[in-house]
């Protein structure tokens, strides 16, 4: 929805939106409602809705939450592909270590302090 009324191409909003939710392993569930979607699959197609059009940054606060380990690992090297090939900026916020160690930058916030992490 959001390319189409950004573009006003249903076609070409259609077959991004699909190579999207195969990379998000949830094209299976495409004619599913909201409410007929588990956590994941909803947080899943929110990461779709921000990724359809593009953006130069993509703002992303926890956004493996809802994820089991499998599909927040696809996810985030999703988000690292992205960022390689299509030069995307992602803006993570995360609790997990692991998830920030796989980012170009890390920084922690800490007491009130913003650090990098070498």
């Amino acid at each position: 929805m959001p390319m189409f009324l950004a573009s006003r191409n249903f076609k070409k909003s259609l077959g991004e939106a699909q190579k999207l939710l195969k990379a998000l392993d949830i094209y299976e569930r495409r004619d599913h409602y909201p409410n007929q979607l588990s956590g994941g699959e909803q947080q899943r197609v929110a990461v779709a809705r921000a990724l359809i059009n593009s953006p130069e940054i993509i703002f992303a606060d926890e956004p493996t939450g809802n994820l089991d380990a499998k599909h927040s690992e696809e996810l985030i090297d999703l988000l690292v592909e992205l960022n390689k090939i299509k030069n995307h900026t992602f803006i993570v916020v995360t609790h997990n270590l692991e998830i920030a160690r796989k980012m170009d930058k890390i920084y922690i916030l800490e007491n009130g302090v913003l650090r990098v992490l070498e």
